[in-house]
This record gives C-alpha cells, sequence and structure tokens, in this order.
C-alpha cells in the first residue's frame, strides 16, 4: 500500500522549497490510478499533466500548460520519468513544439489512447502513476494563498526517495529540485512562466 501524501509546498522568490510527510494510516484510496495515456486536468488553471511512454517504453509524467490547439506560447513544462529522470521544457512562439532547456532526461511523449482516461485534479488530490514509483500531487505554491501547483517525485513508501529529482509546475513556474535526506526538496533550477 502506497502510505504517503504530500503536505505542503511553499515557493521562496530565489528557491523552491518542498515540504513532504507521510500520513500514517492512510492509504491507497487517497491516490487516484493513473496509466499511460491518462491525463490530469487541473481545475482552476490551463495546466495539463498526461502519463507518457517513451520511446524506451518507460513511463514518465510530463506537465505543460494547454491551449485549445497546443502549448501555450512560451510557456515551460516540466516532466518526470520512472528512473526518476526530469526535464523542463519552453514552448516556442507558436505554442506548436518544445525544446527542451534543462535535463536529467525523460523520452518522448507518447499517444493517448481511446481507454485512456482525463481526471480532474483538484488542490489536495494525489495521482500515482500505476507499474511506476511516481507519485504527482496537486498542492498550493506561492505568496498568500499560493496558486494550484503539481510536485511530481519519484516516490517510496515514506515519500520522495532521497537523493532524486523532483518537478514542479504552475502558471507562475517551473522548476526542478533536489529531495534531500529529510525528504525535503529544494529547487536546483526554477523558470518563470511568462507573464499573461
Amino acid at each position: 500500500m502506497r502510505g504517503r501524501l504530500l503536505t505542503g509546498i511553499a515557493v521562496a522568490a530565489v528557491s523552491v522549497a518542498l515540504a513532504v510527510s507521510s500520513t500514517a494510516g492512510a492509504t491507497a484510496k487517497a491516490f487516484v490510478n493513473l496509466k499511460a495515456g491518462d491525463e490530469i486536468d487541473v481545475v482552476g488553471t490551463g495546466i495539463l499533466c498526461s502519463v507518457e511512454k517513451g520511446t524506451s517504453g518507460r513511463l514518465g509524467v510530463a506537465c505543460y500548460e494547454a491551449t485549445p490547439t497546443g502549448l501555450l506560447p512560451g510557456s515551460f513544462s516540466t516532466g518526470i520519468g520512472q528512473d526518476g529522470r526530469v526535464f523542463i521544457g519552453r514552448a516556442n512562439a507558436k505554442g506548436t513544439t518544445m525544446k527542451v532547456v534543462f535535463e536529467r532526461t525523460l523520452a518522448a511523449a507518447g499517444i493517448r489512447t481511446a481507454a485512456a482516461k482525463r481526471v480532474k485534479g483538484r488542490v489536495g488530490q494525489a495521482f500515482h502513476v500505476v507499474g511506476t514509483p511516481i507519485d504527482c500531487a496537486i498542492v498550493r505554491s506561492g505568496a498568500g494563498a499560493g496558486v494550484p501547483t503539481v510536485y511530481c517525485s519519484k516516490d517510496d513508501k515514506a515519500g520522495p526517495v532521497p537523493g532524486t529529482y523532483a518537478t514542479l509546475l504552475s502558471d507562475q513556474v517551473a522548476a526542478v529540485g533536489k529531495v534531500d535526506a529529510t525528504r525535503h526538496t529544494t529547487s536546483i533550477v526554477v523558470k518563470n512562466q511568462p507573464k499573461r
């Protein structure tokens, strides 16, 4: 059973500090299970996350700001692979392609199938990619009440695995962080999303 839940996230001006802790007695019911092709549509934002199969056949989660016709022009995206690799990408001026600007590489995107599902994701919900160690949660980050933010990491039964990387995406920032021995995540790369 997967017995952990993300409990909080705080974004400072220069760094992102992610606080993650275990919740005793939590059950797998706390997680929405996802498979290849499934998507999370983050309520109240333009953020869409999809479970994708790379060219290696391994699964990963890519999160990006979507428009009806593609990527939000100039916006940043994040991704994390089954093996813990991560990336930050940036959409071109037309929103038609994405160029990787930082990586510990996630393989190329997969294709959504008819059997895939799209779920609405709200702040406080957690998601698990079946057959992988990847978990994602929608939390609030930033000043004041914060904004809906997707945090994804390679997890074990206690939470994010020390020494691995995690991703963070909101309509304000895209970031990759390193998980320390206390299972907190500190940013190593932060990209500000374009102003609207």
